[in-house]
């Protein structure tokens, strides 16, 4: 390993320890530790291989969460048929002209289909492997289509919605 990364890193180490002696802390202990790790890392476990650290670490596979495991097996999508109605999507995004960040939970299985998610919806093909799903009630519509996923399993959806109609009134 290189030495000056070695130099830097007592460095670093010292500097941490005079700043949480001087002026005790949450902040200056966090600093403390986190550099005596990294001393420790890079004198003592970087001896025992080769192989840097950081790679064995980017190359051990992360386990599959719950719900990567069962998504081929959940009834509704966002992404195939079966597809989540857009009034869902809509009520857990909540009014426009809302702000802060509300609380929202829908019971997936039984609202589905249900009186308050009853109209008809429809896909649109968008290029994407993901279509856009979305439902007009008269001069008004809603839609969403699938973006990604995050590893601990929030999913991103790209929404889109108009409605009303203009009036204006000249006196």
């Amino acid at each position: 390993m290189n030495n000056s990364i070695k130099i830097l890193s007592i460095i670093v180490l010292i500097l941490s320890i005079a700043w949480n002696y001087y002026s005790p802390g949450f902040e200056p202990a966090i600093t403390a530790i986190a550099s005596l790790v990294t001393f420790l890392g890079l004198f003592f476990l970087g001896r025992k291989s080769d192989v840097p650290i950081l790679d064995i670490v980017l190359t051990i596979e992360r386990p599959k969460s719950e719900i990567d495991k069962h998504w081929d097996k959940l009834i509704f999508s966002f992404y195939r048929e079966e597809f989540i109605h857009p009034k869902v999507i809509e009520d857990l995004q909540g009014l426009i002209s809302d702000n802060g960040e509300q609380i929202v939970s829908i019971n997936l299985i039984d609202s589905q289909g249900s009186n308050r998610y009853f109209n008809e919806f429809k896909t649109k093909e968008t290029g994407s492997q993901c279509p856009f799903v979305y439902y007009e009630i008269e001069n008004s519509s809603f839609g969403y289509q699938y973006i990604a996923s995050t590893e601990s399993g929030i999913h991103i959806l790209s929404t889109s919605e108009w409605g009303g109609e203009a009036v204006f009134s000249c006196a």
